[in-house]
């Protein structure tokens, strides 16, 4: 049984190898921590997906590091594309719609040789 709640649309969940390629694809994503006096927080940043895994570059000090350091669970979502397109249809009720895909990667977070990698495990949403 997995830790993390099933996705409610599933029809719009991708398959995991949908996932990699996103993130093979992708360069940069936001990163969310737990971060000062239990607030969200939240910062774009650039990554390399490799064998698996995530990798970060990452200061050695500051907030990002600080909130990994006072907990190890992360969220990391990357977009792949977002689209605003014209809605057919009853133009009152809505004037346009969203084509969206992404993903969100549920997972902890390490050090590793100076570097920050999330351990992946995956919820990924459309």
């Amino acid at each position: 049984m997995s830790n993390f709640r099933e996705m409610r649309r599933k029809r719009q969940q991708l398959s995991e190898e949908e996932s990699i390629g996103i993130l093979q694809k992708a360069t940069a994503g936001t990163l969310a921590l737990l971060g000062d006096n239990g607030y969200p927080y939240a910062v774009p940043i650039s990554y390399v997906y490799a064998d698996g895994k995530l990798y970060f570059h990452s200061a050695l000090s500051g907030h990002k590091v600080d909130a990994i350091r006072n907990c190890d669970k992360a969220s990391f979502c990357v977009i792949d594309k977002d689209d605003v397109a014209d809605f057919v249809g009853n133009a009152a009720l809505l004037h346009f719609f969203h084509v969206y895909l992404s993903i969100s990667v549920l997972c902890g977070i390490t050090y590793v040789d100076s570097e920050l990698r999330l351990t992946v495990a995956w919820e990924k949403h459309k």
